[in-house]
């Protein structure tokens, strides 16, 4: 998680996402940690995303789950409805990145995680496993 740039919500994704032990090693839910990741890829894909408006959403409760942070997102106007639809009572979007400004914004701040990831990142076990073939 630390590679995607997400340690600052740690706590929010343990208490959403964990439980799982293999063996001795508590994990995260595998299929929830890419859907999020997959979400973010089909956004700056030019995708859009679904997603069940919540209209009261505030700053505090962007991490608390991923559909408050696409809200949140969309309350401010980093995303965009592309269209409207309702399941029973609930009101969903289908949201995109609104124009090159914005996607170049995500971009941006992608591209600055994973520099800052990599210029901490020890690779010497990946070069070993470069040299041996494996």
């Amino acid at each position: 998680m630390v590679y995607y740039g997400v340690e600052s919500r740690f706590s929010v994704m343990k208490e959403w996402y964990d439980g799982y032990l293999f063996r001795d090693i508590e994990v995260y839910n595998p299929r929830s940690m890419i859907k999020f990741k997959g979400q973010i890829e089909t956004l700056l894909g030019g995708g859009t995303l679904d997603i069940q408006v919540h209209e009261e959403v505030t700053c505090e409760d962007m991490c608390s789950k991923g559909e408050n942070l696409w809200n949140f997102l969309y309350f401010t106007g980093y995303l965009t409805k592309k269209s409207e639809y309702f399941k029973g009572k609930y009101v969903f979007l289908k949201v995109c990145v609104p124009n090159t400004e914005v996607m170049t914004i995500y971009e941006n701040t992608i591209a600055n995680w994973m520099k800052d990831i990599i210029q901490n990142e020890d690779f010497h076990d990946l070069y070993r496993a470069m040299e041996k073939g494996d």
